[in-house]
């Protein structure tokens, strides 16, 4: 019978320290991802620029601000940000 337990406790030891770990490694601060912005004049989605995923200002080249590709890639109307 004492076999037995010592058979089971390893492994739920190791299942318990491991989703201890990932609750504890949970980060919440969001990181800046560089991504490409486009530009929608002379051509729409036409000129690209590098720009973020996040942040409060918005991206520009020149006097035109950039947007980020939508996810199925056809249009330009995503907000991008300045890294």
């Amino acid at each position: 019978m004492k076999t037995m337990r010592k058979k089971w406790l390893l492994p739920i030891a190791v299942f318990a320290i491991a989703i201890a770990s990932a609750f504890a490694s949970n980060t919440t601060t969001a990181e800046a991802v560089p991504v490409l912005g486009y530009i929608d004049n002379p051509l729409p989605c036409h000129i690209s620029v590098q720009c973020s995923t996040t942040g409060t200002i918005a991206c520009k080249s020149g006097a035109q601000t950039a947007f980020r590709m939508n996810g199925s890639g056809t249009r330009c109307d995503l907000p991008a940000f300045k890294l």
